[in-house]
Protein backbone atom coordinates (compact mmCIF):
# COMPACT_ATOMS: atom_id res chain seq x y z
CA UNK A 1 0.00 0.00 0.00
CA UNK A 2 1.05 3.18 -0.87
CA UNK A 3 1.35 6.57 1.03
CA UNK A 4 -0.94 7.84 -0.59
CA UNK A 5 -3.72 4.81 -0.17
CA UNK A 6 -2.41 4.35 3.25
CA UNK A 7 -3.67 8.56 4.11
CA UNK A 8 -6.47 7.87 2.56
CA UNK A 9 -7.49 4.48 4.32
CA UNK A 10 -6.82 6.59 7.44
CA UNK A 11 -8.56 8.95 7.03
CA UNK A 12 -11.76 6.98 5.62
CA UNK A 13 -10.94 4.83 9.58
CA UNK A 14 -10.74 8.29 11.79
CA UNK A 15 -14.18 9.41 10.13
CA UNK A 16 -16.14 5.74 10.82
CA UNK A 17 -14.35 5.53 14.53
CA UNK A 18 -15.54 9.33 15.20
CA UNK A 19 -19.30 8.85 13.94
CA UNK A 20 -19.46 5.45 15.85
CA UNK A 21 -18.24 7.69 19.01
CA UNK A 22 -20.77 10.36 17.99
CA UNK A 23 -23.67 7.51 18.01
CA UNK A 24 -22.78 5.85 21.05
CA UNK A 25 -22.69 9.32 22.78
CA UNK A 26 -25.88 10.29 21.21
CA UNK A 27 -27.64 6.73 22.71
CA UNK A 28 -26.16 7.04 25.93
CA UNK A 29 -27.68 10.85 26.65
CA UNK A 30 -31.16 9.72 24.83
CA UNK A 31 -30.87 6.78 27.47
CA UNK A 32 -30.71 8.69 30.51
CA UNK A 33 -32.57 11.48 29.15
CA UNK A 34 -35.56 8.89 29.20
CA UNK A 35 -35.13 6.52 31.69
CA UNK A 36 -37.25 7.16 35.14
CA UNK A 37 -34.90 5.11 37.20
CA UNK A 38 -32.11 7.46 37.12
CA UNK A 39 -33.56 10.77 38.10
CA UNK A 40 -34.66 11.66 41.54
CA UNK A 41 -38.47 12.40 41.42
CA UNK A 42 -38.04 16.21 41.05
CA UNK A 43 -36.13 16.00 37.84
CA UNK A 44 -37.36 17.58 34.54
CA UNK A 45 -38.59 15.57 31.79
CA UNK A 46 -36.33 17.19 29.02
CA UNK A 47 -38.49 17.75 25.94
CA UNK A 48 -36.10 19.99 23.69
CA UNK A 49 -34.95 20.92 19.98
CA UNK A 50 -32.04 18.95 18.59
CA UNK A 51 -28.70 20.79 19.48
CA UNK A 52 -27.44 22.59 15.94
CA UNK A 53 -23.84 23.64 16.51
CA UNK A 54 -22.29 25.52 13.50
CA UNK A 55 -19.44 27.67 12.57
CA UNK A 56 -20.30 31.11 11.17
CA UNK A 57 -21.30 30.69 7.61
CA UNK A 58 -23.63 27.77 8.64
CA UNK A 59 -24.99 29.74 11.38
CA UNK A 60 -25.86 32.57 8.61
CA UNK A 61 -27.44 30.13 6.75
CA UNK A 62 -29.48 28.45 9.28
CA UNK A 63 -30.69 32.38 9.59
CA UNK A 64 -32.37 32.06 7.13
CA UNK A 65 -34.85 29.52 8.74
CA UNK A 66 -37.55 29.90 11.98
CA UNK A 67 -36.07 29.34 15.55
CA UNK A 68 -37.18 25.81 16.58
CA UNK A 69 -36.49 27.10 20.11
CA UNK A 70 -36.55 30.20 21.99
CA UNK A 71 -36.31 32.10 25.19
CA UNK A 72 -38.51 34.67 26.98
CA UNK A 73 -37.04 36.91 28.72
CA UNK A 74 -39.07 37.98 32.04
CA UNK A 75 -38.30 41.18 33.98
CA UNK A 76 -41.11 41.08 37.07
CA UNK A 77 -39.76 44.39 37.80
CA UNK A 78 -42.79 46.40 37.25
CA UNK A 79 -45.26 43.62 37.88
CA UNK A 80 -43.17 43.38 41.87
CA UNK A 81 -43.54 47.91 41.86
CA UNK A 82 -47.20 47.13 41.10
CA UNK A 83 -48.15 44.78 43.73
CA UNK A 84 -46.19 46.95 46.09
CA UNK A 85 -47.88 49.77 45.42
CA UNK A 86 -51.64 48.10 45.46
CA UNK A 87 -50.68 46.37 48.93
CA UNK A 88 -49.64 49.90 50.46
CA UNK A 89 -53.02 51.16 48.75
CA UNK A 90 -54.91 48.68 50.85
CA UNK A 91 -55.30 50.51 54.23
CA UNK A 92 -51.64 50.86 54.66
CA UNK A 93 -51.01 47.00 54.67
CA UNK A 94 -54.44 45.81 55.56
CA UNK A 95 -57.09 43.90 53.25
CA UNK A 96 -60.79 43.50 54.00
CA UNK A 97 -62.42 40.89 52.83
CA UNK A 98 -66.23 42.40 51.39
CA UNK A 99 -68.01 39.16 52.45
CA UNK A 100 -66.60 37.99 56.00
CA UNK A 101 -65.41 41.62 56.76
CA UNK A 102 -62.02 39.58 58.30
CA UNK A 103 -59.08 42.25 58.06
CA UNK A 104 -55.69 40.48 56.87
CA UNK A 105 -52.13 42.06 57.58
CA UNK A 106 -50.76 42.41 54.02
CA UNK A 107 -46.74 42.72 54.16
CA UNK A 108 -45.84 44.93 51.27
CA UNK A 109 -42.65 43.05 50.63
CA UNK A 110 -44.37 39.65 50.57
CA UNK A 111 -46.89 40.50 48.37
CA UNK A 112 -44.44 42.02 45.62
CA UNK A 113 -42.80 38.81 45.76
CA UNK A 114 -45.71 36.91 44.79
CA UNK A 115 -46.56 39.11 42.03
CA UNK A 116 -43.52 38.31 40.62
CA UNK A 117 -43.56 34.85 41.04
CA UNK A 118 -47.71 34.76 39.52
CA UNK A 119 -46.42 37.03 36.72
CA UNK A 120 -43.96 34.56 35.35
CA UNK A 121 -46.27 31.86 35.76
CA UNK A 122 -49.18 33.66 33.94
CA UNK A 123 -47.03 34.93 31.20
CA UNK A 124 -45.31 31.75 30.45
CA UNK A 125 -48.76 30.23 30.53
CA UNK A 126 -50.23 32.43 28.64
CA UNK A 127 -47.34 31.67 25.97
CA UNK A 128 -46.99 27.93 26.32
CA UNK A 129 -51.05 27.89 26.05
CA UNK A 130 -51.02 30.03 22.68
CA UNK A 131 -48.12 27.99 21.35
CA UNK A 132 -50.35 24.84 22.12
CA UNK A 133 -53.54 26.00 20.38
CA UNK A 134 -51.48 26.96 17.49
CA UNK A 135 -49.70 23.57 16.79
CA UNK A 136 -52.97 21.69 17.55
CA UNK A 137 -54.57 23.98 14.73
CA UNK A 138 -57.22 25.69 16.35
CA UNK A 139 -55.62 29.38 16.20
CA UNK A 140 -55.19 29.79 12.57
CA UNK A 141 -51.60 31.11 11.58
CA UNK A 142 -52.11 34.60 11.09
CA UNK A 143 -50.43 36.11 7.63
CA UNK A 144 -47.02 38.10 7.62
CA UNK A 145 -47.18 38.96 3.46
CA UNK A 146 -49.41 41.68 2.55
CA UNK A 147 -50.58 39.72 -0.23
CA UNK A 148 -51.89 37.03 2.11
CA UNK A 149 -53.72 39.10 4.19
CA UNK A 150 -57.46 38.09 4.93
CA UNK A 151 -59.88 41.12 4.10
CA UNK A 152 -61.32 41.89 8.11
CA UNK A 153 -57.38 41.03 9.05
CA UNK A 154 -55.95 43.76 6.11
CA UNK A 155 -59.03 46.30 7.02
CA UNK A 156 -58.14 46.24 10.80
CA UNK A 157 -54.06 46.40 10.27
CA UNK A 158 -54.70 49.71 8.06
CA UNK A 159 -56.83 51.27 10.33
CA UNK A 160 -54.38 50.78 13.09
CA UNK A 161 -51.76 51.53 10.87
CA UNK A 162 -53.21 55.05 9.84
CA UNK A 163 -53.72 55.53 13.34
CA UNK A 164 -50.35 54.65 14.62
CA UNK A 165 -51.69 52.54 17.64
CA UNK A 166 -50.83 48.74 17.42
CA UNK A 167 -50.83 47.71 20.60
CA UNK A 168 -54.11 50.05 21.40
CA UNK A 169 -55.85 49.56 18.47
CA UNK A 170 -59.50 49.22 18.75
CA UNK A 171 -59.77 47.07 14.89
CA UNK A 172 -57.08 44.78 16.02
CA UNK A 173 -58.08 44.01 19.24
CA UNK A 174 -61.48 43.14 18.42
CA UNK A 175 -60.44 41.19 15.00
CA UNK A 176 -58.14 38.73 17.43
CA UNK A 177 -61.21 38.77 19.82
CA UNK A 178 -63.05 36.79 17.42
CA UNK A 179 -60.48 34.83 16.41
CA UNK A 180 -59.98 33.34 19.96
CA UNK A 181 -63.81 32.93 20.39
CA UNK A 182 -63.94 30.93 17.39
CA UNK A 183 -61.38 28.49 18.43
CA UNK A 184 -63.14 27.76 21.13
CA UNK A 185 -66.21 26.90 19.25
CA UNK A 186 -67.32 23.32 18.05
CA UNK A 187 -65.70 22.18 15.27
CA UNK A 188 -68.91 22.24 12.87
CA UNK A 189 -69.22 25.89 14.01
CA UNK A 190 -65.50 26.43 13.39
CA UNK A 191 -65.94 26.11 9.71
CA UNK A 192 -68.60 28.23 8.52
CA UNK A 193 -66.64 31.01 10.91
CA UNK A 194 -63.22 30.21 9.22
CA UNK A 195 -64.76 30.12 5.90
CA UNK A 196 -66.56 34.13 6.40
CA UNK A 197 -63.11 35.16 7.22
CA UNK A 198 -61.50 33.71 4.23
CA UNK A 199 -59.64 31.58 6.53
CA UNK A 200 -58.45 27.73 4.32
CA UNK A 201 -57.44 25.11 5.53
CA UNK A 202 -53.14 26.54 4.61
CA UNK A 203 -53.73 28.89 7.57
CA UNK A 204 -53.92 26.40 9.66
CA UNK A 205 -50.14 24.33 11.36
CA UNK A 206 -50.59 20.81 9.36
CA UNK A 207 -50.91 17.68 11.50
CA UNK A 208 -47.73 14.88 10.55
CA UNK A 209 -49.24 11.91 8.92
CA UNK A 210 -46.95 9.06 9.61
CA UNK A 211 -47.47 6.83 6.69
CA UNK A 212 -44.66 5.05 6.88
CA UNK A 213 -45.04 2.34 9.51
CA UNK A 214 -46.11 -0.83 8.37
CA UNK A 215 -48.06 -1.08 11.42
CA UNK A 216 -51.67 -0.94 9.85
CA UNK A 217 -53.12 0.17 12.86
CA UNK A 218 -50.60 3.10 13.05
CA UNK A 219 -50.72 3.90 9.67
CA UNK A 220 -52.26 7.01 8.77
CA UNK A 221 -51.81 8.08 12.15
CA UNK A 222 -51.75 12.42 13.32
CA UNK A 223 -49.06 13.37 15.05
CA UNK A 224 -48.00 16.95 16.03
CA UNK A 225 -44.93 18.76 17.42
CA UNK A 226 -44.68 18.78 21.20
CA UNK A 227 -44.15 21.91 22.95
CA UNK A 228 -40.94 21.92 25.76
CA UNK A 229 -40.67 24.38 28.33
CA UNK A 230 -38.05 24.77 30.84
CA UNK A 231 -36.57 27.32 32.96
CA UNK A 232 -32.86 27.94 33.05
CA UNK A 233 -31.43 27.92 36.31
CA UNK A 234 -27.66 28.06 34.83
CA UNK A 235 -26.71 27.66 31.12
CA UNK A 236 -24.79 24.73 30.64
CA UNK A 237 -23.92 22.04 27.87
CA UNK A 238 -27.21 21.93 26.82
CA UNK A 239 -26.65 25.69 25.36
CA UNK A 240 -23.34 24.32 23.82
CA UNK A 241 -24.61 25.90 20.39
CA UNK A 242 -24.38 29.35 22.17
CA UNK A 243 -20.57 29.19 22.56
CA UNK A 244 -18.92 26.69 20.40
CA UNK A 245 -18.56 26.35 16.79
CA UNK A 246 -17.70 22.28 16.01
CA UNK A 247 -18.50 19.07 18.18
CA UNK A 248 -16.09 17.28 20.05
CA UNK A 249 -15.30 14.65 22.07
CA UNK A 250 -15.26 16.80 25.13
CA UNK A 251 -18.64 18.24 24.17
CA UNK A 252 -20.21 15.40 23.48
CA UNK A 253 -18.76 13.78 27.40
CA UNK A 254 -20.26 16.83 28.86
CA UNK A 255 -23.45 16.65 27.74
CA UNK A 256 -23.87 13.36 28.70
CA UNK A 257 -22.62 14.20 32.43
CA UNK A 258 -24.80 17.23 32.34
CA UNK A 259 -27.66 14.93 31.72
CA UNK A 260 -27.91 12.48 34.57
CA UNK A 261 -28.49 15.51 36.77
CA UNK A 262 -30.55 18.37 34.50
CA UNK A 263 -32.12 19.59 37.32
CA UNK A 264 -28.95 21.31 38.01
CA UNK A 265 -29.40 23.78 34.97
CA UNK A 266 -33.19 23.22 33.66
CA UNK A 267 -36.25 22.99 35.34
CA UNK A 268 -40.09 22.94 34.70
CA UNK A 269 -41.14 26.28 33.76
CA UNK A 270 -44.10 26.07 35.87
CA UNK A 271 -41.99 25.45 39.19
CA UNK A 272 -42.96 27.33 42.64
CA UNK A 273 -39.26 26.27 43.66
CA UNK A 274 -38.37 29.47 45.62
CA UNK A 275 -34.61 29.21 44.48
CA UNK A 276 -35.41 30.67 41.07
CA UNK A 277 -34.76 34.72 40.74
CA UNK A 278 -37.52 36.56 41.65
CA UNK A 279 -37.15 38.94 39.47
CA UNK A 280 -35.58 37.76 36.18
CA UNK A 281 -36.28 34.71 34.18
CA UNK A 282 -35.47 32.57 31.31
CA UNK A 283 -37.89 29.89 30.20
CA UNK A 284 -36.93 28.37 27.26
CA UNK A 285 -39.91 26.79 25.03
CA UNK A 286 -38.78 24.27 22.50
CA UNK A 287 -40.30 22.59 19.43
CA UNK A 288 -39.90 19.19 20.00
CA UNK A 289 -40.22 15.69 18.30
CA UNK A 290 -41.07 16.78 14.46
CA UNK A 291 -41.16 14.83 12.00
CA UNK A 292 -41.00 16.81 9.30
CA UNK A 293 -38.46 19.93 9.21
CA UNK A 294 -39.69 21.20 5.88
CA UNK A 295 -43.10 21.46 7.16
CA UNK A 296 -41.71 23.43 9.96
CA UNK A 297 -39.59 25.42 7.80
CA UNK A 298 -42.28 26.63 6.02
CA UNK A 299 -44.79 27.18 8.81
CA UNK A 300 -42.20 28.25 11.30
CA UNK A 301 -42.48 32.32 10.88
CA UNK A 302 -46.23 32.70 10.98
CA UNK A 303 -45.85 30.48 13.96
CA UNK A 304 -44.03 32.68 16.03
CA UNK A 305 -45.52 35.66 14.74
CA UNK A 306 -48.76 34.54 15.87
CA UNK A 307 -47.60 33.72 18.94
CA UNK A 308 -46.64 37.40 19.37
CA UNK A 309 -49.34 39.36 18.21
CA UNK A 310 -52.04 36.71 20.67
CA UNK A 311 -49.70 37.00 23.29
CA UNK A 312 -50.16 40.51 23.39
CA UNK A 313 -53.76 40.73 23.15
CA UNK A 314 -54.27 38.14 25.30
CA UNK A 315 -52.30 39.36 28.31
CA UNK A 316 -54.89 42.54 27.89
CA UNK A 317 -58.25 40.44 26.46
CA UNK A 318 -58.28 36.77 27.23
CA UNK A 319 -61.69 36.18 29.10
CA UNK A 320 -60.00 32.65 30.76
CA UNK A 321 -57.17 35.01 32.70
CA UNK A 322 -59.54 37.53 33.99
CA UNK A 323 -60.58 34.86 36.70
CA UNK A 324 -56.64 33.42 37.39
CA UNK A 325 -55.13 36.79 37.79
CA UNK A 326 -57.40 36.76 40.38
CA UNK A 327 -56.48 38.93 43.10
CA UNK A 328 -53.62 40.50 40.91
CA UNK A 329 -55.86 41.06 37.82
CA UNK A 330 -55.92 45.08 38.24
CA UNK A 331 -52.18 45.02 38.29
CA UNK A 332 -51.02 42.69 35.98
CA UNK A 333 -53.42 44.00 33.32
CA UNK A 334 -51.76 47.40 33.40
CA UNK A 335 -48.35 46.04 32.90
CA UNK A 336 -47.26 46.70 29.14
CA UNK A 337 -46.10 43.29 28.03
CA UNK A 338 -43.81 43.89 25.50
CA UNK A 339 -41.45 45.92 27.90
CA UNK A 340 -41.12 42.89 30.65
CA UNK A 341 -41.12 39.94 28.02
CA UNK A 342 -38.59 39.55 25.05
CA UNK A 343 -38.57 36.72 22.70
CA UNK A 344 -35.17 35.72 21.37
CA UNK A 345 -34.01 32.72 19.38
CA UNK A 346 -31.84 30.06 21.18
CA UNK A 347 -29.69 29.73 18.66
CA UNK A 348 -28.69 30.69 15.49
CA UNK A 349 -32.13 30.59 13.33
CA UNK A 350 -34.58 33.57 13.48
CA UNK A 351 -38.16 34.34 15.18
CA UNK A 352 -39.11 37.02 12.34
CA UNK A 353 -38.21 36.39 8.66
CA UNK A 354 -34.58 38.12 8.63
CA UNK A 355 -34.78 41.65 7.14
CA UNK A 356 -32.52 44.61 6.73
CA UNK A 357 -33.75 46.83 9.11
CA UNK A 358 -32.71 47.74 13.06
CA UNK A 359 -34.31 44.57 14.48
CA UNK A 360 -32.68 42.33 12.24
CA UNK A 361 -28.87 44.07 12.88
CA UNK A 362 -29.91 43.66 16.70
CA UNK A 363 -30.14 40.50 16.35
CA UNK A 364 -27.22 39.70 13.98
CA UNK A 365 -24.84 41.94 16.51
CA UNK A 366 -25.98 38.88 19.75
CA UNK A 367 -25.54 36.31 16.68
CA UNK A 368 -21.92 37.70 15.56
CA UNK A 369 -21.33 37.71 20.05
CA UNK A 370 -20.79 33.91 19.88
CA UNK A 371 -18.06 34.24 17.44
CA UNK A 372 -15.99 36.96 18.87
CA UNK A 373 -16.11 35.51 22.21
CA UNK A 374 -17.84 37.95 24.15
Amino acid sequence: MNLKNKNIFLRYCFRYCYRCLLIISCCFIMLITTSNNIYAAAAPTLSMAPLEISNRAACADLSRYPARSIFLFIDGFSAGKAAYSAALAQRYGRSVDVDTSVTTLIKPSDYSTEGVKLFRLWSTHLAVDILNKILNAELPLLPIEEADFWPEYRKANESCINKNQMLTCPEMNDFLAKIWSYAHMKPKQQQGKWIEQGIAAKDFYPANTNSSNNNSSSRGSITRPTIGCHIVRKFSTFHSHLFTQKVDRGILENIAIDSINPEKYLNSCFTLNDDIDPRFATIQLDIANMLNDKVWDKYGFRVWHTLKLFLSWGWRYAPHLMNEFDKFDKEFRSIALEDSLMIVPNGCRSVDIPKCDKAGLSVDAMRAAKFLGT
